[in-house]
């Protein structure tokens, strides 16, 4: 893809509403393409993001719903910032096994008021959950948070963080998905899944609670 190839899209009689960008060329492309196609984008899914493209999606992309972001080796902490300016309703997250714990917090910090649902597609360890839940409590924001989502079997200490944090804060969840719902849980795993679901938490499967048939796109 090169830039003059781009301004084939500059005249596109179609209304994009699903865009997946797994590049391998510059940003100023990826941008570019946002730009001509992002005017009725409801779901972008997109790879190696960076500062220029995050202000493009803001800029271009006011009908966008969800967005998948695929962190690849490295993430850059300085597009976070720039999700508080996004009206999205989901965010789908793709980490490396080896993502910093310090991009929770920062995550967290940063979430838009609009987003009702997040979505780790890939494990998240102990400390980067409770850097994440503490984040979201830090937010100076109204976080309006009710759905998450974890595409893993959560272990005792996962579930202790998730229970003390809806025990003393002020927090909006209202589902929580995880994997291994019917898989066998020790003595000690099953009554504090008992505790969370007392607090009003609905248990979900993540299979059941991140599906492509969530994301359906409306016509308009």
């Amino acid at each position: 893809m090169t830039l003059e190839l781009c301004q084939i899209f500059e005249f596109a009689s179609f209304k994009l509403k699903e865009l997946s960008i797994k590049n391998i060329w510059g940003s100023n492309i990826t941008s570019k393409i946002i730009k001509y196609l992002g005017k009725y984008l409801q779901r972008l899914k997109i790879e190696n993001i960076n500062v220029e493209i995050m202000n493009s999606i803001i800029q271009y992309g006011l009908e966008l719903k969800t967005l998948d972001i695929y962190s690849g080796c490295h993430i850059n902490l300085s597009i976070l910032p720039y999700l508080k300016n996004l009206k999205i309703k989901n965010l789908n997250i793709y980490l490396n096994a080896f993502i910093i714990e310090s991009f929770f917090t920062k995550l967290a910090e940063n979430l838009s008021n609009t987003i009702t649902k997040i979505s780790f597609v890939t494990a998240v360890n102990e400390i980067s959950l409770l850097k994440f839940l503490n984040g979201c409590y830090y937010n100076n924001q109204i976080i309006n948070l009710n759905s998450l989502n974890f595409n893993q079997k959560f272990e005792l200490k996962h579930l202790e963080i998730i229970l003390n944090y809806i025990k003393n804060k002020n927090f909006n969840l209202k589902y929580l998905g995880i994997c291994g719902l019917d898989k066998i849980w020790n003595i000690k795993e099953l009554i504090l899944l008992n505790q969370i679901k007392e607090k009003g938490i609905k248990l979900v499967e993540f299979r059941d609670n991140f599906k492509e048939c969530d994301y359906q796109l409306s016509d308009y």
